[in-house]
């Protein structure tokens, strides 16, 4: 579920940017700051985000124990109805 409000969420935070950096759709040429979002958005954020998500995901504990606890809780979920 969190998928949706994500996937817009991102969208709109690309059309704002573009918006704000002075993006025409269908122009011939964009400005200079339209051209360097663009790459940003294609190139230095999904970059910092990988980095966010590696720091993350470096000190998240998943060892067998923990993942028989997952199991065990989706168990008692699913009989739980």
């Amino acid at each position: 579920m969190p998928q949706r409000p994500g996937g817009s969420l991102s969208g709109a935070i690309v059309g704002w940017t573009l918006a704000f950096s002075g993006y025409v759709a269908n122009a011939p040429e964009q400005t200079s700051l339209a051209m360097h979002s663009i790459v940003a958005l294609f190139t230095i954020v999904p970059g910092l985000l990988s980095l966010a998500a590696f720091a993350t995901l470096r000190w998240y504990k998943l060892d067998d124990q923990t993942m028989q606890e997952i199991n065990l809780a989706k168990m008692q979920s699913i009989v739980k109805g």
